[in-house]
């Protein structure tokens, strides 16, 4: 469930920042994920991992249909184009600023 509650106009907001905790329930067995999200509106992404230990530091960058992704354990950065499908937080974003207040995830 994803919850924003805003003390401005959805449309007046340009930018977002926040920690996010996410969990995924499989099974009977859950797995949580901590990362910092900033969002530039319209179509810039940044995803930095604080949790699991394994994934620390990892960093994820959107800008358009390009995706960054940077793993600290490798050292390397890998680059993709991406369909607007996959960065669904934006998608969801942009409807609700142009006024679809019916989308869902």
């Amino acid at each position: 469930m994803v919850t924003f509650v805003f003390g401005n106009s959805l449309s007046k907001i340009n930018t977002l920042e926040a920690k996010v905790t996410e969990k995924t329930y499989i099974n009977k067995n859950s797995k949580e994920k901590v990362y910092k999200f900033q969002m530039k509106y319209p179509d810039k992404v940044y995803k930095e991992m604080l949790s699991p230990k394994i994934n620390l530091g990892e960093t994820y960058t959107y800008n358009g249909n390009k995706k960054r992704v940077y793993y600290p354990m490798l050292k390397e950065s890998f680059f993709e184009t991406i369909t607007e499908d996959e960065n669904y937080i934006l998608q969801a974003i942009k409807a609700i600023k142009q006024g679809n207040k019916n989308y869902t995830l």
